[in-house]
């Protein structure tokens, strides 16, 4: 039973990886080509918070989980989920100020 928990994981954790590769993709696309500042600004954020996301990733994985406190693949989702919201809401607070550097970095090239 625990070599289907592990393949189930081992799945989940190729359709993220699958998916930030396609986020990153679409945000050095937007980077690539922005229409106006505003789009540059969003794609800098993003950017930002897959960052703050990864992170918070690596950190989840340090807490240990017991059966009583395991909910199971429903919760591996939910959390994910919630996880990228908070990275998104710390990513837009600007708290790390990591997309205003990148912002300010790739402007110097829309100017041009």
């Amino acid at each position: 039973m625990d070599i289907l928990g592990l393949q189930n994981t081992d799945l989940y954790t190729q359709a993220s990886e699958k998916r930030l590769k396609s986020q990153v993709k679409q945000l050095e696309t937007q980077a690539e080509n922005p229409e106006s500042e505003d789009k540059l600004h969003k794609a800098c954020t993003e950017f930002e918070s897959l960052l703050i996301k990864q992170m918070l990733d690596v950190m989840r994985k340090t807490v240990h989980k017991t059966g009583l406190t395991d909910g199971g693949y429903a919760e591996e989702i939910f959390e994910d989920m919630l996880y990228e919201k908070y990275a998104m809401r710390m990513a837009e607070h600007g708290n790390l100020g990591l997309a205003q550097k990148v912002y300010d970095q790739l402007s110097t090239y829309v100017e041009e």
